[in-house]
C-alpha cells in the first residue's frame, strides 16, 4: 500500500482550495463557485436618508484615518497567507490521524489471518 506524504497532502489541499475557490478573490471574476462580483443596486431612497447616510460614511472615514492602499492590502494578503495555513495544518493533523487509524485497523486484520492460518 502507498502512503502519501505529509508533503503530498499539502499540495493536494492546496490545490484543490485553489480550484475550488477560483479567483474568488478577485471581484468581478469568474470560479468554480460561481460568478463573484460586485453588483450595485439602485433604489428609490428619501434625500433625508441618503444625507444621513453621507453623513454617517464621512464621519466613519474621518474615524477610521488614513489608511492607505499599502496598509490595506498587505493586511488582507497577511490574513489571507496566514489563515489558509492554519487550515491546511488541520486538514493534515486530521489526515494523519486518520491514516493511523486506518493502519492499525489494517494492522489488525493482518494478525487476525495470521493467527486463523
Amino acid at each position: 500500500m502507498t502512503a502519501i506524504k505529509p508533503s503530498g497532502i499539502f499540495l493536494l489541499a492546496l490545490f484543490c482550495s485553489c480550484a475550488l475557490l477560483g479567483s474568488a478573490f478577485f471581484p468581478g471574476s469568474a470560479s468554480a463557485l460561481g460568478e463573484v462580483g460586485v453588483y450595485s443596486v439602485k433604489s428609490e431612497i428619501p434625500s433625508e436618508v441618503q444625507e444621513a447616510a453621507e453623513t454617517l460614511q464621512a464621519k466613519a472615514e474621518l474615524q477610521r484615518g488614513d489608511e492607505g492602499f499599502w496598509s490595506y492590502a498587505l493586511s488582507t494578503l497577511i490574513i489571507r497567507f496566514v489563515g489558509i495555513f492554519i487550515v491546511l495544518g488541520i486538514i493534515q493533523v486530521v489526515m494523519w490521524i486518520s491514516g493511523r487509524f486506518f493502519q492499525s485497523l489494517e494492522k489488525r486484520k493482518k494478525t487476525a489471518e495470521a493467527q486463523k492460518a
